[in-house]
């Protein structure tokens, strides 16, 4: 045996005996040890997704999180293999708790759901808004009018738009939003009070309107107001009308002296 060789060939064989005593050091492991489990995710091809765990024991909690592409939404998670319980799984990030046996999990994306406009004009008499003025189909749209001074809210008008309004005189009020662009139009009429004898300031006016209570309530109603065609004004004992304001309140005046 040539002791040249044998110098060459000990550090080989050390090598080997070292390994070999790793080998029947695994084998020899207590079986108690947890076992280990793999958690594969995946993308549809419209995003990324990543998991903080990609090898863990059973029990462990698992993060995962998904980022779409450009012109594309979150979805949700599916399971494709394992029996992981994703609780929500519409949630971006979300959580699960590992179970045994390997896992993998698919990152699902889609296109937004188009966004539609809701127009509201009005009448010129007050104004209105819509809640929110961009709309998902099926949401729920409020919409509401404040009349303008001296003015009350009528009822809505839909100009366009494949909505249903169940009491167009209700303010505010609230729909589903269709596909497609809305658009409502806030109507409104002048504010007439239950008596006008209380928004005519001059005091004469006042008192000569008075002749037309025909029921003798001590009010002047709209109604009342609106079969008189006819008024003299001449006041012999020198009174003077200062100011004709309310007038417009007798619709059916077709006479004045």
């Amino acid at each position: 045996i040539n002791p040249m060789n044998m110098q060459m060939r000990m550090p080989r064989i050390l090598f080997i005996t070292l390994c070999l005593l790793a080998l029947l050091s695994w084998g020899c492991k207590d079986g108690n040890e947890p076992a280990l489990y793999t958690v594969t995710v995946s993308g549809d091809g419209n995003g990324t997704v990543s998991s903080d765990v990609r090898i863990a024991e059973a029990g462990t909690t698992v993060k995962l999180t998904a980022t779409a592409n450009d012109g594309f939404v979150f979805k949700r998670w599916g399971v494709s293999s394992g029996e992981a319980l994703i609780e929500d799984p519409a949630a971006n990030p979300v959580t699960f708790t590992r179970p045994a046996g390997p896992v993998a999990i698919v990152g699902e994306f889609e296109e937004p759901a188009p966004v539609y406009p809701v127009s509201i004009t009005t009448d010129g008499n007050g104004n209105a808004v819509a809640d929110p003025e961009r709309v998902h189909e099926g949401e729920t749209v409020t919409i509401t009018a404040t009349p303008g001074e001296g003015y009350r809210f009528r009822e809505w008008a839909v100009e366009s738009g494949d909505i249903a309004l169940t009491d167009l005189t209700l303010n505010p009020a609230t729909f589903a939003m269709a596909p497609g662009n809305v658009s409502i139009k806030a109507t409104f009429e002048p504010d007439i009070p239950d008596d006008i004898l209380k928004v005519i300031p001059d005091p004469v006016f006042r008192e000569f309107c008075r002749r037309f209570d025909t029921d003798g309530d001590g009010k002047l109603s709209t109604e009342e107001a609106a079969v008189v065609d006819f008024m003299d004004l001449f006041f012999p004992m020198g009174e003077k009308i200062g100011s004709l304001e309310g007038i417009e309140y007798f619709t059916g005046l077709t006479f004045l002296d």
